[in-house]
């Protein structure tokens, strides 16, 4: 009896484990696949960017990519325009990593690393 208890037991433990890796993996593939169709998202991101910096911001092109663990979105001729005395500004590219997982656990857009080429 003992030993059909202990084998049930592990039986369900690799089925658990099995489960959550497949979990895992087409989790990790669908946001692959997210990011690769993230430069579609280039008018959206301008408009989501204009109303939270209050000023006119364009972008003149975007990829996305993967950077060790972090998604990367990669603004390309980024121009926030200047209004009253603030300075219109032109930067050729930003590289964004947005920390994912501390993202989704807070609900929040969390930055890893914010690189400026000029």
């Amino acid at each position: 009896m003992r030993r059909s208890w202990l084998k049930t037991l592990k039986r369900s433990l690799a089925a658990s484990l099995v489960a959550v890796l497949v979990l895992v993996a087409v989790s990790m593939s669908l946001l692959r696949l997210a990011v690769a169709h993230a430069p579609q998202l280039r008018g959206e991101l301008e408009r989501v960017l204009t109303i939270a910096l209050e000023r006119p911001l364009t972008l003149g092109g975007m990829r996305a990519s993967w950077a060790g663990r972090h998604p990367r979105l990669i603004l390309e001729d980024v121009r926030l325009a200047g209004e009253g005395s603030l300075a219109s500004m032109e930067i050729p590219e930003l590289e964004v990593d947005v920390d994912l997982w501390r993202s989704l656990r807070t609900m929040r857009l969390r930055l890893a690393q914010v690189t400026v080429s000029y």
